[in-house]
């Protein structure tokens, strides 16, 4: 099982399994991401995929779930403690050398108008 998806299942122990927003939830977008662009007056539409390796520890990973949005100090209130606690712990278990990778998919969506 990849950390990302440990810390899912902690979030979602703590948050619910629907992603949050702000007071709400985030809604899913009703399209992918490059329909727009290829219904436009953009004449080639490309799509550049590249992947990146990154290591990052315990804490940095703690403290990224606390930078996002859906998981922030707000949103976990005076349970922020217990799921920090919870997530180092579940990611102990998960691999007790204490360095987690991950390959992060990012997507270049490029337009070019005639």
């Amino acid at each position: 099982m990849p950390s990302a998806e440990v810390i899912a299942e902690v979030r979602a122990h703590y948050l619910g399994a629907v992603r949050r927003a702000g007071h709400g939830v985030y809604p899913e977008p009703p399209e992918p991401f490059r329909v727009t662009p290829e219904r436009s007056a953009f004449s080639a539409v490309e799509v550049v995929p590249f992947d990146q390796v990154v290591g990052r520890t315990a804490e940095e990973l703690i403290g990224l779930q606390l930078s996002n949005s859906y998981s922030t100090p707000a949103q976990l209130g005076p349970r922020r403690a217990s799921f920090e606690r919870d997530l180092r712990q579940a990611l102990q278990q998960h691999d007790p050398s204490g360095r987690y990778e991950e390959t992060i998919h990012t997507e270049a969506l490029i337009g070019v108008r005639p």
